[in-house]
């Protein structure tokens, strides 16, 4: 279908698509390699292995380095065994395929990167665009491997305000301590890694989101939108600037992709991937970002949406 609508120049997205991976008696390379060829235009292509390492914390399925608060011993098997991880992350490396994964837990999360890391290590110097998506908790001693090993992370600010899921669920499994580094967009930058933010939409727990402007809102406030009044995760000190939470959906969003030499900000020679909006968000309130209108959607320099006048 996309082929076609792609030949029609009716396909109005950029689609990046990828090989998930939970079963490790299943070899995800050939199968992300026959994606690759298969889809490879300039608007629909395959690029990555999706990795899923753990599962959430509602059911006691993350990997978390230290114990849950609620079940200290309960002991948590990783989806795809560490070895497998390794060797298999590794391979892909060699051929020039980049990985992305699904880590909830700091121990996932750690994992995750040591498995990069261990690629890094044995295979020729590349331009690599790993990400890892989620990362609800990263342990501290973490916090600067994102910069050192270039991979990015992925975050979804709609999950980072003190929503009934994060206080009746979270704060259950983890304690207080742990609940507030939750989500730690601003924490992130702060030690210079490079952060996405997007929306994982349609999965979501309590809050769902797949509006740009509303998640950016989220990111700079902490708070669930319509309620100005909210305690924040993390304290006030974990809110994000504007400017940090812009470039983070924009730029850095397609640094992960690796397409940010093509789209992400208004520069001479990228495509013209653009929004119109018919206010500027430095101008509004915080609460109010969500509020602002989208009057145009222009890709490749084409007008793709116009919003109705009523």
């Amino acid at each position: 279908m996309t082929d076609k609508l792609e030949a029609s120049g009716d396909l109005p997205l950029r689609i990046y698509g990828s090989y998930y991976w939970n079963d490790p008696e299943i070899d995800p390379i050939p199968m992300i390699e026959e994606l690759v060829k298969e889809n490879n235009t300039e608007l629909v292509k395959a690029r990555k292995i999706k990795v899923n390492i753990d599962g959430g914390d509602e059911h006691h399925t993350a990997l978390f380095v230290d114990p849950y608060s609620d079940k200290p011993d309960v002991q948590v098997a990783p989806i795809i065994p560490y070895d497998t991880l390794n060797e298999t992350v590794k391979r892909a490396d060699a051929k020039g395929l980049d990985v992305f994964c699904h880590c909830h837990g700091d121990l996932a999360v750690r994992k995750m990167l040591d498995a990069i890391e261990l690629a890094i290590e044995e295979n020729p110097e590349r331009d690599r665009h790993n990400v890892i998506s989620h990362a609800m908790l990263i342990h501290p001693e973490d916090y600067g491997r994102f910069k050192e090993l270039g991979v990015v992370v992925d975050l979804q600010a709609h999950w980072g305000t003190l929503d009934p899921f994060l206080v009746n669920v979270t704060k259950v499994r983890l304690g207080e301590e742990r609940l507030n580094r939750y989500i730690a967009i601003k924490t992130m930058m702060d030690n210079d890694a490079t952060v996405s933010i997007s929306s994982d939409w349609p999965a979501t727990t309590y809050f769902a989101a797949v509006e740009p402007l509303t998640i950016i809102q989220m990111a700079v406030t902490r708070r669930l939108p319509g309620q100005p009044e909210m305690e924040q995760l993390g304290g006030a000190e974990a809110m994000v600037p504007l400017a940090d939470a812009l470039r983070a959906y924009t730029l850095d969003s397609a640094a992960g992709i690796g397409i940010d030499n093509m789209v992400g900000s208004l520069e001479e020679g990228k495509l013209a991937d653009l929004i119109v909006l018919d206010q500027n968000p430095f101008d509004v309130a915080p609460e109010d970002i969500s509020k602002i209108n989208v009057l145009y959607t222009v890709m490749n320099g084409r007008l793709v949406h116009e919003a109705r006048v009523e």
